[in-house]
């Protein structure tokens, strides 16, 4: 696990209670606040572990200096943490794929924290579906803040367009054209690929989707149960480059009425699943994970489909 390794740079040390860098593990002892090395924290299954070592920087007493994997991914949020990290009085310096914190102390601040694109990309997804609609996103910005706002950009592709206002996104869908084929890199933004997946088998879209390498390391393996849903509904996958890259051939997507569907635990894949309404009543097992993200998403998205009825 890359996030212990990170930590045993930095004098922890772990008692592994069945497998080595595996849960459950105790610990044994704790960080060493004079450190003064650099902590390298590999970032290529997920940047979650730089987060977490980000936000202890400050309590070493001479700062930190942590670097991360130059072919790293989701790396937006890294640099989304640090932004959050001088908001509150922390001080840095960073450089290309490396940051040296400054030690210092958070400070009290009155923060609005924005609307999130990861749970927005769901409804955005199914008014996308709609022949036409409007609909207003409160304390949604397109701040760059946050890395899932290129759904926004996905989506202009199939007729949405939206108005920055002060308190809020106007989305519109406008028009029915759909591109033939799309490709998306979910490298920096891989909460988005349920979502895009199960839209674009909906339009009957050709997709060639790349960055797919840590989709396996998320709440479930959400690569392998997507493409195997998809294979299940007579879509063709291609695999273009080992784990990183595929080809769906939506144009053959057939599904059953009345259906089934296991969220696997995971809310973005019982979100994912709730855009198929568009075409057949579903049933999704579970469905009460989305309160991890999402808790009163079945609510608004009932609301929706009265509203695009």
């Amino acid at each position: 696990m890359p996030l212990i390794r990170g930590l045993e740079q930095l004098a922890c040390l772990f008692q592994f209670e069945n497998q080595n860098y595996y849960l459950p593990i105790k610990i044994v002892k704790g960080v060493n606040k004079d450190h003064s090395d650099v902590v390298h924290v590999d970032s290529q299954m997920s940047s979650q572990f730089v987060s977490s070592i980000l936000l202890i920087a400050p309590y070493f007493h001479n700062g930190l200096k942590v670097s991360w994997s130059p072919e790293g991914v989701s790396e937006p949020y890294i640099h989304m943490t640090l932004q959050l990290m001088q908001q509150f009085g922390i001080q840095f310096s960073i450089h290309g794929n490396s940051v040296d914190i400054k030690s210092g102390t958070y400070s009290e601040q009155t923060y609005t924290v924005e609307a999130d694109w990861s749970a927005a990309a769901f409804i955005l997804s199914w008014i996308a579906l709609q022949e036409k609609f409007l609909c207003f996103f409160p304390n949604l910005k397109r701040s760059g803040l946050q890395a899932d706002e290129v759904v926004l950009n996905f989506l202009q592709a199939f007729g949405i367009t939206a108005i920055q206002e002060e308190n809020g996104l106007l989305v519109e869908k406008k028009s029915n054209e759909n591109p033939k084929h799309i490709e998306f890199d979910f490298t920096n933004c891989p909460d988005l690929f349920p979502a895009l997946a199960i839209f674009c088998a909906i339009q009957k879209v050709n997709a060639t989707f790349k960055g797919l390498q840590h989709l396996e390391h998320k709440e479930s393996n959400r690569l392998h149960i997507i493409t195997n849903f998809l294979q299940l509904c007579k879509v063709t996958v291609l695999e273009i480059l080992a784990g990183r890259e595929m080809y769906f051939n939506m144009q053959t997507f057939q599904i059953n009425k009345d259906i089934t569907l296991d969220s696997h635990q995971d809310h973005r894949i019982a979100m994912a699943f709730s855009l198929l309404h568009k075409l057949t009543n579903v049933s999704i097992s579970n469905s009460h994970v989305v309160s991890k993200s999402f808790p009163s998403y079945w609510e608004v998205f009932e609301d929706l489909r009265r509203g695009t009825s």
